[in-house]
């Protein structure tokens, strides 16, 4: 039988998809992998990338798919998007070769690579975090800092919504409150302010508008405790 022609990832940005594609790549450590870039394709041409990776038997990892030329051609015409269609289901067949996508923006594809069997067999959706994810993630984000003894369960109840990057972003931003305050370690001050901060960028963010930012004192914040 025919391998499985592709993959799709979709979820929102900092969700995992390119954590899932390095995970599934270390558990693959004899299969040749070839990842494509924005520049990569701009310089070899996707023919040229699937001439390859039908040689090797590889697995071609097309992250952003959207960003490539995978757009709906009811939006903006693609170039590439024509050439993508007939390289993964054309007369030139496929080869033994298996495509892992990913996308941001999976409203915005055009059905013909999303509706039609052949081309992307399976559709993963990669959500956002569960509260107790969270804890784990927040709690070894901090680890990396110096770690953390205080209460996580306010902070993860206030930080619904949040992807893998904000996570580790609120993590990173408890150290530098740290740090601003000359502090010997990381105390429930540092991750309450910090907290008010990455929660009001996630806000903004989600609102459409640019982060800006705002002074915040040591001790100020929201008392999630």
């Amino acid at each position: 039988l025919r391998p499985s022609r592709g993959i799709l990832l979709v979820g929102p940005p900092g969700c995992g998809k390119t954590s899932a594609v390095r995970l599934i790549l270390k558990e693959m450590p004899t299969q040749t992998a070839l990842l494509v870039s924005n520049t990569s394709l701009q310089r070899d041409g996707l023919r040229t990338i699937f001439r390859v990776a039908r040689r090797l038997n590889a697995l071609l990892v097309l992250e952003d798919l959207d960003a490539i030329g995978g757009l709906s051609r009811d939006l903006s015409q693609h170039p590439i998007l024509g050439q993508l269609l007939e390289l993964l289901d054309g007369l030139e067949g496929n080869g033994e070769v298996i495509v892992l996508a990913s996308t941001n923006h999976v409203e915005k594809l055009d059905s013909a690579l999303t509706a039609r069997p052949g081309r992307f067999d399976r559709i993963i959706t990669v959500e956002a975090p569960s509260s107790s994810v969270r804890k784990e993630l927040l709690q070894r984000s901090l680890d990396r800092f110096g770690g953390f003894d205080g209460n996580l369960s306010q902070a993860v109840q206030y930080t619904a919504g949040f992807t893998g990057a904000y996570i580790a972003e609120l993590a990173k931003s408890t150290w530098l409150e740290q740090l601003r305050c000359g502090d010997e370690k990381i105390t429930q001050d540092h991750l309450n302010s910090a907290v008010d901060q990455v929660l009001s960028q996630f806000e903004r963010a989600m609102d459409g508008h640019r982060s800006t930012s705002k002074p915040v004192n040591c001790a100020a914040g929201v008392d999630y405790q």
